[in-house]
């Protein structure tokens, strides 16, 4: 339950590896992104000798610079579980190993609990490193954001190109933009895939108008990628404007 939330609401795509039989061990190359383990007991404030509720939570060795709002390592996260290691103390401090060095699938054990889930997310990818072009700039990050900024000003045709989108097979997968929309309007935006047409999406309105610090949304598009790199790019219309963009991924 705890690998599941979000303390924004906002949808990420995640794998789970854990030492409870149903879930299991083993890995997907969708989901390289090791973002962290939770444990502990959130129906029972006494197990372990304790007199709280022992919601856990660890951060992965590979995290920071990979933080997505809401989940580990975002801001809010202090509030939600607790950290049992300490700040910016990762998770292999504390836990043991499930698997080989050079194959590590999750923890079998930490801080003296044997029910560990390993959560695992795919590459995120930031809108402020992609390829800016036609006015597009990145603008400061706010707490909600994830990375180090999100990129706004995006109109008249202004692109953002993001290359080296990895998929792990050809063919039809997900496509996730997160996303903020604080006009009073949707607002339209095109995604080409590897050179090809562009298809127009509408972004919903999502925050209160001028309201650009609010959590980000996603929208969710079917896309046709070769197995390997990609590059996609999100185009503003012509004559009108494209809501900011926090990062994508893919699944």
């Amino acid at each position: 339950m705890m690998a599941h939330v979000n303390s924004f609401g906002i949808h990420v795509p995640l794998y789970l590896t854990s030492t409870i039989q149903s879930i299991g061990f083993g890995s997907d190359p969708q989901f390289p992104v090791e973002e962290g383990s939770f444990f502990g007991n959130i129906f029972n404030k006494n197990a372990h000798g304790g007199s709280t509720v022992p919601a856990l939570y660890c951060e992965s060795p590979t995290l920071k610079g990979n933080v997505v709002s809401g989940r580990i390592g975002a801001n809010t996260m202090s509030s939600v579980y607790v950290d049992p290691f300490g700040t910016n103390v990762a998770c292999n401090s504390g836990c043991t190993f499930h698997g080989s060095n050079t194959f590590r699938d999750g923890y079998s054990s930490c801080a003296g609990w044997n029910w560990v889930t390993t959560v695992y997310r795919t590459k995120p990818y930031e809108a402020e490193l992609a390829t800016l072009a036609g006015g597009a700039k990145a603008v400061p990050a706010k707490p909600n954001n994830s990375g180090s900024a999100r990129v706004g000003y995006i109109s008249n045709g202004a692109t953002l190109s993001f290359s080296n989108v990895y998929a792990a097979t050809a063919g039809a997968h997900t496509l996730y933009i997160y996303f903020i929309n604080a006009t009073s309007t949707p607002l339209n935006m095109g995604v080409s895939v590897n050179g090809g047409g562009s298809v127009n999406y509408t972004f919903p309105v999502t925050a209160a108008l001028n309201y650009w610090d609010a959590n980000t949304s996603t929208v969710t598009v079917k896309v046709n990628l070769n197995a390997g790199n990609n590059t996609i790019k999100l185009s503003a219309p012509s004559n009108a404007w494209s809501p900011d963009i926090d990062w994508i991924t893919v699944q």
